[in-house]
């Protein structure tokens, strides 16, 4: 407890340090020599501005519980553990006199954060494509580019991945000022900010650092622990994840090491999903996330220092879009009228990642979001491309059960 209390004053005061100096730099880089810059090698996610409304899956939200019962049904479904209770009863204390606030429940799915997983540290498809300069390298964070590396271990060797972490808060409803509902919503952050960056932390690019934050990775790190993976691969596939099986994140691998290294596989959606929950975990494990999820959580957030799976839906939204809405299908270039004239070039020389139509590609889920640890199978496995198509920018969306009532 000792070692997790200092790992984690130490990542919540890196994180304020790195989240001032990103805004320092983005607001004044045309001033800083080395500061943020356009950098065609990172790409434009372009999330801000129509992004907003035409790479969103609007369909996620649903379904609506009201009353502890779904009122409002969607292609998903709630999470079993989400509040049942009709009536909630808020704080207050009738010996001091002050009375409680009484209700009734709401639950939802809300888009509240960003993951982006980059192999370029310090590009940010998801602020336009800003890539930090040299200076950045010179104050002491990572530099590590991704793509394959390789990795020794006595006189065994093996080919490992690295990406790079972003963890942006997105609350997306109160950006938009849409279902602007007191208390509906996770609190303490602002509607758009840098909330982690894995640059700022080594023991993201250190399998043995990182045991200092999660020690109990020796006990699921075994070949036992994970014969719980393709059980929660089945759940997690065909109707939610297991939350009691927290070191198993389904189809995509095991949580452990809290680290950006995973082994070198075709499956480049695969992986990067998996260090999306990794610095989901690490970051629950740090106190930097909370449970809204449940009857006690719908009038106070709970803390989680264990990441409950079942609260979060993941959606792409790039490079190719989990997305119904007719918007997404606005960039794809028109066909060529003219047969002599060659195709339109849409990739800006070929360091873009070309528009590509989600029309044209399978769509086996019914729903345009999916399970943490669910097969890309049925979501995803078609949707990276090469270059600059291999950052992944993902929506979470989070399960929010509150209160709505009033102070007498």
């Amino acid at each position: 407890y000792t070692l997790q209390y200092i790992a984690r004053t130490a990542a919540m005061t890196a994180t304020r340090i790195w989240a001032f100096l990103f805004v320092f730099l983005f607001t004044t880089g045309s001033a800083l020599a080395g500061g943020v810059e356009r950098d065609m090698r990172c790409p434009n996610a372009n999330i801000l501005g129509a992004g907003l409304f035409n790479k969103v899956c609007w369909s996620c939200m649903f379904p609506v519980k009201l009353f502890g019962r779904t009122v409002f049904r969607g292609d998903t479904s709630a999470p079993d553990k989400s509040a049942t209770k009709t009536i909630c009863v808020c704080g207050g204390d009738l010996k001091k006199g002050i009375p409680p606030r009484i209700g009734i429940t709401l639950g939802m799915w809300q888009p509240t954060r960003i993951v982006e997983l980059v192999r370029r540290p310090y590009c940010f498809p998801a602020m336009g494509g800003a890539q930090m300069g040299g200076d950045m390298y010179n104050m002491g964070g990572e530099t590590h580019t991704g793509y394959q590396q390789q990795a020794t271990q006595g006189v065994s060797s093996k080919r490992m991945d690295l990406f790079n972490i972003h963890y942006y808060v997105f609350q997306l409803f109160a950006l938009l000022e849409l279902l602007d509902m007191p208390g509906c919503g996770p609190k303490a952050f602002a509607s758009f900010d840098v909330m982690f960056l894995g640059e700022a932390f080594p023991n993201w690019y250190d399998d043995k650092l990182s045991f200092l934050v999660q020690p109990e990775s020796v006990v699921f790190s075994n070949p036992i622990a994970k014969v719980a993976l393709p059980i929660d691969c089945i759940a997690a596939s065909t109707n939610e994840p297991i939350d009691k099986l927290h070191w198993a994140i389904g189809c995509w691998g095991s949580v452990y090491p809290f680290t950006g290294n995973v082994n070198v596989s075709a499956h480049t959606i695969n992986n990067s999903s998996l260090v999306g929950v990794r610095a989901m975990a690490l970051m629950a494990r740090l106190q930097l996330m909370q449970r809204t999820m449940g009857n006690d959580a719908a009038c106070e957030a709970q803390k989680m220092p264990i990441l409950v799976k079942s609260q979060y839906k993941m959606q792409m939204m790039f490079p190719v879009p989990e997305s119904k809405s007719l918007g997404s299908y606005a960039n794809v270039p028109p066909p060529q009228t003219d047969p002599n004239q060659p195709p339109e070039d849409n990739t800006n020389g070929g360091t873009q990642v070309p528009v590509v139509d989600p029309k044209s590609l399978p769509n086996i889920n019914k729903h345009c979001c999916h399970n943490i640890g669910e097969t890309d199978l049925k979501w995803g496995s078609w949707r990276s491309r090469p270059a600059t198509g291999e950052d992944q920018v993902y929506l979470l969306w989070q399960w929010v059960d509150c209160c709505l009532g009033a102070s007498f």
